[in-house]
């Protein structure tokens, strides 16, 4: 007659009964499981003095008619109001604090990655820095060798032109 909620993924959109720990998902359901298990109330028959289960919805009136009815059933209709009042109360909620902890997780999540985000531009700075001083020790090595280079060319010059000279 009604489906209990079984998967995993309805735990965002299941309805769970105020008296009992089972979850359904639709209201449809609940509604059913509360009339069926939770509502049904020995009452006394006039006529053969046996004890009688009262149906929540009279005979002949739909549910929504059984709301607006007057009657026998006023006390029941106004406790099955306030547990569906309670019980969209709790589900809104249970939402709410589904979603709070859902944003907290991810504006940290977020914090996290931002802080990872500027310690790796930091490391990149860093190692272009290094890069860059690198290059230029090197070009300073190579202007020294090329002057040390030039200087001793200058010096083979010289002995060569002063030896041809003896």
């Amino acid at each position: 007659m009604y489906r209990e909620s079984s998967s995993e993924f309805d735990d965002y959109s299941t309805y769970r009964c105020p008296k009992c720990t089972r979850s359904f998902s639709s209201l449809r359901n609940l509604r059913d499981h509360i009339d069926i298990v939770h509502l049904y109330k020995p009452t006394r028959d006039t006529d053969d003095e046996a004890f009688v289960f009262a149906s929540p919805v009279p005979d002949g009136l739909s549910r929504s008619r059984a709301r607006q009815s007057s009657g026998r059933d006023d006390a029941l209709l106004r406790d099955k109001l306030e547990i569906e009042r309670q019980l969209r109360l709790a589900k809104e909620l249970e939402l709410r604090h589904k979603i709070l902890h859902r944003h907290s997780r991810s504006e940290d999540e977020l914090k996290a990655l931002n802080d990872e985000i500027v310690h790796a531009k930091q490391r990149q700075y860093e190692m272009c820095k290094i890069i860059h001083d690198a290059k230029q020790e090197i070009d300073q090595l190579r202007m020294t060798a090329e002057k040390i280079s030039a200087d001793q060319q200058t010096v083979i010059d010289r002995y060569v032109m002063w030896s041809s000279e003896w």
